[in-house]
């Protein structure tokens, strides 16, 4: 057998397994591998799912189309590139209502194809508005619950606000 065929056979009968073990739950069976290799492809392969999920979550929750999302991505730096931060919230509106980390791994940093890979990661998912930030954004935490804190659409970092039920936010 091809390796090929190999993962597509342990894919097969594991999601089956797990599919009765855990009915309704997303995932993503993968071959066993070393520890750290397996964990750096969990990190990686977490990611798109990440953004995937909030997507799926905003667009549910705040009962809007896909298209009314805006995405706001900038990189945050320490001493250099450590991550980007994208900050989701809807058009003609300025608060941020969920984020995402979209942590770098291995060899990546700001001269990779980091940024492309989140700009057609958010295309995939259908999200057609975003807006990437060309300036250094600084690693900030919320002071008091010590959550990341994300880009606004000025490049300010904010703490995520999401509406309340009886908020006309989202319906302005």
């Amino acid at each position: 057998m091809q390796p090929e065929e190999i993962e597509a056979s342990w894919k097969k009968v594991s999601n089956k397994i797990f599919s009765e073990i855990m009915p309704q739950c997303a995932k993503d069976v993968v071959l066993p591998r070393a520890y750290y290799v397996a964990c750096r492809d969990a990190d990686r392969s977490s990611r798109q799912f990440s953004i995937e999920a909030s997507i799926a979550y905003l667009s549910s929750t705040l009962e809007i189309s896909v298209d009314s999302l805006v995405a706001i991505v900038g990189g945050c730096y320490n001493r250099h590139l450590e991550e980007y931060r994208i900050g989701f919230t809807i058009k003609n509106n300025e608060n941020v209502f969920h984020g995402v980390v979209w942590p770098l791994l291995g060899q990546e940093d700001e001269l990779s194809d980091v940024i492309e890979d989140v700009e057609d990661c958010l295309k995939t998912f259908g999200v057609t508005h975003q807006k990437t930030l060309d300036q250094r954004l600084p690693m900030e935490y919320c002071e008091d619950c010590g959550a990341p804190l994300y880009p606004n659409i000025d490049g300010e970092m904010t703490h995520t606000e999401f509406p309340g039920v009886d908020d006309d936010t989202v319906n302005n």
